[in-house]
């Protein structure tokens, strides 16, 4: 059980700052591997955060 709340307090900070959206309405799938498309767009987000 603690497992899912880190993993679910990691889905938060990432939805919050702007990292990630998840796929659809918003729906995380942690036991999908990310698609090339969905990696490139967290790597751009993350260089424009830091960026700032």
């Amino acid at each position: 059980m603690l497992g899912l709340l880190a993993w679910l307090g990691s889905v938060k900070a990432a939805t919050f700052v702007g990292l990630m959206s998840g796929r659809g309405e918003k729906q995380f799938q942690p036991n999908q591997l990310a698609s090339r498309a969905e990696t490139a767009q967290a790597v751009s987000n993350l260089q424009q955060m830091i960026a700032y």
